[in-house]
């Protein structure tokens, strides 16, 4: 009975340590990341050319 202690206490803790925070979290409520988000309009590419030098004509590229 005493070797099986060990066993029954990691996975206590493995249960217990594993479990998701947003499975408590009821439906409509606010999320793990309640203030992760922009202040603002996001950029993409923050202006930056996004296909710059790369080939769009010549043999091989179909238009």
């Amino acid at each position: 009975m005493r070797r099986w202690w060990p066993l029954l206490l990691l996975l206590t803790a493995g249960v217990v340590g594993c479990t998701s925070p947003e499975a408590t979290r009821s439906r409509g409520e606010a999320g793990a990341d309640v203030g992760n988000h922009a202040h603002g309009p996001i950029q993409l590419h923050a202006g930056a050319q996004i296909y710059y030098r790369t080939r769009t004509h010549g043999a091989g590229i179909d238009e």
